[in-house]
């Protein structure tokens, strides 16, 4: 009789543990609230090779074909390069008073670093070109430049310490050595002169 009540106390047990209720789970808990993405770092900036190479590409795209033409047919790029050290780089007028315009351009030589610059007029009209440094007769002489511009054939030229203005056959060239001195380069009908405005 004592067994059977153990088994059936040990049945009942089994049966209550059956159909208790499960126990109620904990709750999960609540996701992290997520961070705002972080903004990304700029990219970096280019090497000093890159931004060289896209600022020579600049400049070619800045330069007139026609006198990247003139310059080829005068066999100028074969020794010299375009000398970019200066803005602008190039002046265009009519400089020899041919109605036709001309350029003049800042070129150095390929070979020998460190070499000056010289200038080159390379005229319209299929004229030859001209360098400035090249006609000693001519009583040509030049500031050290850092700055330039167009001088129009209709504006007045003072006369400076150079003496009496000349009359302009053609637009003129005016280089500065800022702070310093500064002549007008001009077509005298035959070469170019120039004429000192400040020293």
């Amino acid at each position: 009789m004592s067994a059977r009540i153990d088994l059936l106390v040990t049945l009942g047990l089994g049966l209550f543990a059956c159909t208790a209720p499960a126990a109620t789970p904990a709750p999960a808990p609540a996701p992290a609230k997520a961070e705002p993405a972080s903004t990304p770092p700029p990219p970096p900036l280019p090497p000093a090779a890159e931004d060289a190479t896209l600022a020579a590409r600049l400049a070619e795209a800045n330069t007139p074909p026609e006198l990247l033409e003139r310059g080829a047919a005068a066999k100028i790029w074969g020794d010299h390069a375009v000398d970019r050290g200066i803005n602008p780089f190039y002046l265009r007028g009519d400089f020899d008073g041919d109605a036709a315009p001309d350029y003049l351009v800042s070129v150095v030589p390929k070979l020998g670093g460190g070499a000056l610059p010289r200038l080159v007029v390379l005229r319209g009209g299929g004229r030859p070109a001209v360098w400035l440094d090249d006609d000693p007769g001519a009583g040509l002489t030049l500031p050290a430049r850092d700055a330039w511009y167009v001088h129009d054939r209709g504006t007045s030229v003072p006369a400076g310490p150079g003496g009496k203005a000349p009359a302009l056959k053609g637009d003129g060239i005016v280089m500065m050595k800022l702070e310093s001195s500064s002549a007008l380069v001009y077509w005298d009908g035959s070469r170019f002169r120039s004429h000192w405005l400040s020293d």
